[in-house]
């Protein structure tokens, strides 16, 4: 598959995706946390990709006119913004504790 391709079609699935969140009613955003042992701590967020790619990317855009003008964007560029959205998203995400803030992994 080539890159235009895959990227395509993770953008056509993000589409798809964010319209049966909104069909099922499962819009919010929520985090699961799991104590493994005293000192393992396992995170899994669920967020609302598209709206959170739309709200830092293109804010000024309707959402369906984000994913249109996205979805057609080279790959390469699509690439860079994507890498962009995530380096933002994972640097102002915190999880805090009693003890203080805990380092997140990936």
């Amino acid at each position: 598959m080539t890159r235009r391709a895959s990227t395509t079609l993770f953008l056509a699935l993000l589409l798809l995706a964010t319209a049966s969140a909104q069909a099922h009613e499962l819009q919010d955003n929520r985090a699961t946390l799991i104590l493994r042992d005293k000192s393992h701590l396992s995170l899994t967020l669920y967020v609302a990709y598209a709206e959170i790619l739309h709200q830092f990317l293109a804010p000024q855009r309707p959402l369906p006119e984000f994913l249109m003008v996205y979805s057609a964007l080279k790959p390469e560029d699509i690439q860079r913004q994507l890498q962009r959205a995530q380096s933002h998203f994972q640097s102002t995400t915190h999880l805090y504790a009693q003890s203080g803030e805990i380092p997140i992994a990936n």
